[in-house]
Parts: C-alpha cells; sequence; structure tokens
C-alpha cells in the first residue's frame, strides 16, 4: 500500500469514529417517537411527507427547507424500495414511521460521514500533513451536542452540520488557491471564472444552503464578506446568497410573511424563540447566558481566545503588522473568528443550557481556526528576524516556539482535551438517555397492555407513536395527515395543555381533526380514560406551571398517578365520588 492510500485510510478514523458515537447515541435515544425525541423529528418527517405528495408545510421558521427537501425525496424513494408495502405513500409512512426516521437519519449521517472524510482529504492534499488534517475533521467533535442533536436525530442541524464542513472544503482551497487570480475555472454551462469568482459563486451557493437550512449559520456569512477582494466579488456574493436563499426555500416562498415574522421576534424580544418582553436583550440574563456558554464549552473558548489573542498582537505590535498585514492566513483567521465571536453573541440572546446546538456553525469553524493558527504561527517563525546566535533569553524562546510553528505539541494538546471532553460527555449522554428511554418503554407497554379498550389521552412529550404523529401533525404539519391518523389511531386523542391559542392551534382536547370537550370522550368510554405524558407534579415544579389546573376535565373527577414514573407516567381517570377521593390527586 502506497503513502497515499494509507494516508486516506487514516483520514477515515475520525469520520468513522463520528459514526460509531452517533449510533450509541441513537441507540441510547430508543424509538424516535419516545419522550422528548419526537421534536421536531417528526415534524419534519411529515412536512416531507407534505412536500412528498406535494402539499404545503408548516414548518418554516427555521426554515429547515431543504431537510424538508431532501427528506420528500428519500420517502419516495425508500417507499419504491419497500415496493409500495402499504399501498400509498402516506399510508406506508404513518403505518410504519420509524422505518421511514430510520432511513432519513441515516441518509443524513452518511451525508455528513462523507463530507468530513472530503475535508480531511482535501486539507491533507493541501498541507501534506496528517495532524493537522485530523485537527480540521476534529471540527464536529468540539460538542457532544454537535453529534447529539446534529446527528443522532432528523433536524436542521444535519444539514447546518453539513453545510459548515462544506464551508470548510471551500476555505482550505481558498488558502491555498487564492494567488492564482490569473487562472480561469471553466464549469460546463457556466462562464469561464477567475479564482475569486468562483469561490464567490461556491461561497453564495452554500451560504444560501445553509442559511436555508438553518438561519443560525448566519455569522458564516461574514467571512467571504472579509476575505473576498474588491467590493465586486462582495456584492455578487451577497446577492448570489439571496438568489441561493431563495431556490433552497422554494417550497415556502409564498409564506415568507411568517419567516419574517419570527425572525423579528426574535430580534426584538428578549425571550426564548421570539417571545418575552419587547426588548432587544435582558442585560443581566445576557451576561448570564455569555458566562454559561463560555464556561461549559471550553475547548471552543480557549481556541476562540487564543485567536483572538494572536491576532490582536499581530495587527497592534508594529514588529508583527509587517508580517500579518497582506497575510491571507491572518485575514481568513480574522474572518473565521470575527463569525465565531458573533455567533457566540448571537446565541447568548435567546440560549437555554439545553440549547448550545443553536452554536453549531461557530463550534464547527474551531478545527479551522486551529489550522490557521498554526499557519499564522508558521508565517511568523519564517519572516521574524531572530539572532541565530546569541540574542536575549526571551528572543531564544521566541524562536523556538514558532520554529515549531505551534503544530505537534500545541495541536496534540488541544486534541487530547477535546478526545478527554467528548468521551465524558458522551458517556453521560448515553447514561442519561438510557434511563429515560426504559422508564418510557416501560410506560409504553403497559398503557398498550394493560388498557387496550381505554381512551388514551396524549399529552406533553408522551411516549407514543400516536402521540408523535398527532401533535406533529396538529401543530407543524397543518393536518394534512389527520383524516387517516384519526382513522389509525380510534380511541386516541390530543391534549394541548395551553390556554388559547399556540401555533395557531386552541388548547384543550382534539381528535386529530377537531376540537372535542371531555365530556363526549367521557359519554363514550365512562370511566375507562387514561392520561400518558411527562409527570406533571415534575414539569409543575420546574416550569412554575401548574398544568394540572389546565387539564381538569370535569367536576368530581381526579387523576391518579398509577406508574408513578420520574419522566414518563400514567394517569388513571377516577370518579372521585364514587371512589371517595377528594379531586386532583396527583
Amino acid at each position: 500500500m502506497n503513502k497515499k492510500n494509507c494516508s486516506a485510510l487514516l483520514l477515515l478514523i475520525l469520520p468513522l469514529m463520528m459514526v460509531l458515537v452517533c449510533l450509541c447515541l441513537i441507540e441510547a435515544r430508543g424509538p424516535f417517537w419516545l419522550g422528548k425525541n419526537w421534536d421536531p423529528s417528526y415534524g419534519y418527517l411529515l412536512n416531507s411527507l407534505n412536500l412528498a405528495r406535494l402539499k404545503g408545510v408548516g414548518l418554516r421558521e427555521h426554515p429547515g427547507t431543504p431537510v424538508q427537501s431532501t427528506g420528500a425525496i428519500v420517502l419516495r424513494t425508500v417507499h419504491c424500495l419497500r415496493f409500495f408495502a402499504n399501498g400509498s405513500l402516506q399510508a406506508d409512512v404513518l403505518t410504519n414511521p420509524e422505518i421511514y426516521m430510520a432511513m432519513l437519519n441515516k441518509f443524513y449521517l452518511l451525508l455528513n460521514t462523507l463530507t468530513l472524510f472530503i475535508l480531511g482529504l482535501v486539507t491533507f492534499k493541501f498541507t501534506k500533513d496528517l495532524m493537522i488534517s485530523f485537527l480540521v475533521q476534529f471540527s464536529p467533535f468540539f460538542s457532544g451536542t454537535i453529534l447529539l442533536f446534529g446527528l443522532a436525530d432528523v433536524r436542521p442541524e444535519a444539514f447546518l452540520l453539513v453545510s459548515s464542513l462544506i464551508f470548510l472544503v471551500l476555505l482550505v482551497f481558498y488558502v491555498h488557491n487564492f494567488q492564482e487570480e490569473n487562472t480561469i475555472y471553466h464549469i460546463p454551462c457556466i462562464p469561464k471564472l477567475s479564482p475569486h469568482s468562483l469561490f464567490t459563486f461556491c461561497f453564495s451557493i452554500v451560504s444560501g444552503f445553509g442559511m436555508a437550512s438553518k438561519v443560525t449559520f448566519f455569522p458564516l456569512l461574514i467571512i467571504p464578506l472579509l476575505i473576498l477582494p474588491k467590493y465586486k466579488y462582495k456584492i455578487f456574493y451577497v446577492l448570489g446568497t439571496i438568489l441561493s436563499f431563495i431556490f433552497f426555500t422554494l417550497p415556502i416562498v409564498h409564506e415568507y410573511g411568517v419567516l419574517y415574522n419570527w425572525l423579528r421576534g426574535l430580534v426584538i424580544h428578549s425571550g426564548s424563540h421570539g417571545r418575552g418582553s419587547l426588548a432587544f436583550i435582558d442585560p443581566s440574563l445576557y451576561v448570564a447566558n455569555f458566562k454559561h456558554i463560555v464556561l461549559h464549552n471550553a475547548p471552543f473558548s480557549i481556541v476562540l481566545l487564543l485567536s483572538l489573542s494572536i491576532l490582536m498582537v499581530s495587527f497592534c505590535l508594529p514588529r508583527f503588522r509587517k508580517i500579518s498585514k497582506g497575510n491571507i492566513n491572518f485575514k481568513i483567521l480574522s474572518g473565521v473568528s470575527l463569525s465565531q465571536l458573533v455567533g457566540l453573541l448571537m446565541v447568548a440572546k435567546h440560549y437555554r443550557p439545553w440549547e448550545i446546538y443553536y452554536l453549531l456553525p461557530a463550534l464547527c469553524m474551531s478545527g479551522m481556526t486551529l489550522l490557521l493558527i498554526t499557519l499564522c504561527l508558521r508565517d511568523i517563525g519564517q519572516n521574524l528576524k531572530m539572532e541565530e546566535k546569541g540574542g536575549s533569553l526571551r528572543a531564544k524562546i521566541g524562536q523556538s516556539i514558532f520554529k515549531m510553528n505551534g503544530s505537534w505539541v500545541i495541536n496534540l494538546l488541544i486534541i487530547s482535551i477535546i478526545c478527554y471532553a467528548r468521551i465524558d460527555e458522551v458517556r453521560m449522554y448515553y447514561s442519561k438517555y438510557s434511563e429515560m428511554k426504559t422508564e418510557s418503554l416501560k410506560v409504553y407497554a403497559q398503557v398498550e397492555h394493560d388498557y387496550k379498550d381505554y381512551a388514551k389521552i396524549y399529552t406533553l412529550n408522551s411516549s407514543s407513536p400516536a402521540f408523535a404523529l398527532g401533535w406533529s401533525d396538529i401543530l407543524l404539519a397543518k393536518k394534512y395527515n389527520s383524516e387517516f391518523l384519526r382513522k389509525l389511531y380510534e380511541d386516541a386523542y390530543i391534549f394541548f395543555p395551553f390556554e388559547g391559542k399556540f401555533y395557531g392551534v386552541e388548547g384543550g382536547f382534539h381528535d386529530w381533526v377537531d376540537n372535542v370537550q371531555f365530556v363526549d370522550i367521557q359519554s363514550k368510554y365512562g370511566q375507562k380514560i387514561i392520561f400518558q405524558g411527562v409527570n406533571l407534579k415534575k414539569l409543575a415544579a420546574n416550569s412554575g406551571i401548574d398544568f394540572t389546573d389546565l387539564m381538569k376535565p370535569g367536576e368530581g373527577l381526579s387523576f391518579i398517578d398509577v406508574f408513578k414514573g420520574e419522566n414518563q407516567t400514567i394517569y388513571e381517570l377516577e370518579l372521585s365520588l364514587k371512589n371517595g377521593i377528594n379531586g386532583g390527586a396527583l
């Protein structure tokens, strides 16, 4: 085996490691309909089904359109390969949702794995350095959240990650090709392009795709604006990104108004998801969020601090300014670092501890940041005029550091820290989700076995395919599948524990198609009624909202927790007058 093939095989290590970690997390999480796993996975499944049936989509805020468009193609393909197992596509998807969810998840995982491998190959082709190539491939490992929410699920983060990785491929190409201005590239059906024109075109396509996947890609748009020379390239980049975004969001183009209102709410409100008080930021909450992100994402924070420190020294001190001025490595490092800083500041506005995945594009740039730091240190070492012999102790130490090019020692140290942090984090996630899965599956099994002839009212993250499909269809997919689901789950109801309207849906009881009154359910099933969902006492303690007040179906009735689970449980509805219980025994 020659050296080139050996290097290619070594560059498969991290992509395969990513696959292994994700498969472990998927196994720990359990079925996609389990507990909180459904959100937003089942919403994207049903909207992909809507697109495959040439219907409208209900998810447009992220916007997440490429996930749904690609999902529609995958659903059609799988349905054909199953030889139209249950007749129509709708019938097959709704009766076997987990088969299609698994195929969507594996497709997105495969797409990201191939992209990560290509990133390693491209980096090695130009640097001839395996350590640096590994470093850039470590991009998805800078946070366990990237793996958990990006690849162990079906959600926009999967495409956000692949967009970020392709962006990294372009940046690696750009670092090593920016000087070849006289070279002409020819792409079929496209006029001959100079390198900067070609990169402007490519950055526009990827940026539009990334923004269409999720607007949290926005900070990365800063990078081409800073590194592309001449205003004409910057203007073409902006216009190209807009056109690319429109192309990738064509299925929701008639609902841009909804998307605009969503984004406007994020800007003018201080709370999460465009809610909260009418203020740009809540200063005290913002500072607390910023600190939490920095302290709980140490590898990202250290790399960003290191890059900002190098940039400040390089551009502020005259001795280093002559080296950094006009240097492409310092220029790109400035763009990447600024985009990461903007991403950090942007996410801190609406951040909650479990929502670090909003920082995914900025986190993914950390591998590139380390590569650029290495190249900048190399440039300083090659250009800094130091005396080879003699000189001060400080000069000798500085010379030794720069001659190392900041490569093996620093990079090995950082990779070791990242590996240690990820192993511990993945182990924690695996343990946490395994416990939740075990309890939730027990609840589901008991409901299916002991309450076959009962009315089942699902509420708040119930572990049931009926809940995942129903809640997603009613709230997120415009109820295009409600008639079929009502026939499929005749004894199931959905309860929305909120007052007024939420996502355009009235709170209360739903039989998939219409709002119903509890007395109608009771007249049909009598006392044989159960509620399944999260532990309402625990939820009330964590949220400060007494959901049991909203769930009171009528006078003289009480809830009895018959499972007593921590995360998932079962509530039987009993007649308190008959059983001598005085209401609300949760």
